[in-house]
């Protein structure tokens, strides 16, 4: 993912515009400057994974 992208990424998981809380989206790297890990935590559970596909669905376009 290049950074052009990145803000479009976490503004599908903030809670004002998902309709979820607690998911949150980091960036980080190693003391080797390797390229970023972009890691996406949120809550655990079966919601859990039905919130994660709605945003995803929200990231690829496929809801209106």
């Amino acid at each position: 993912m290049n950074q052009a992208a990145l803000p479009r990424l976490i503004y599908y998981f903030h809670g004002c515009h998902c309709g979820f809380s607690g998911w949150s989206v980091t960036v980080k790297t190693d003391c080797g400057m390797s390229p970023v890990i972009y890691m996406i935590t949120g809550p655990i559970g079966e919601q859990a994974y039905e919130e994660s596909l709605y945003i995803a669905s929200l990231l690829t376009g496929e809801m209106s």
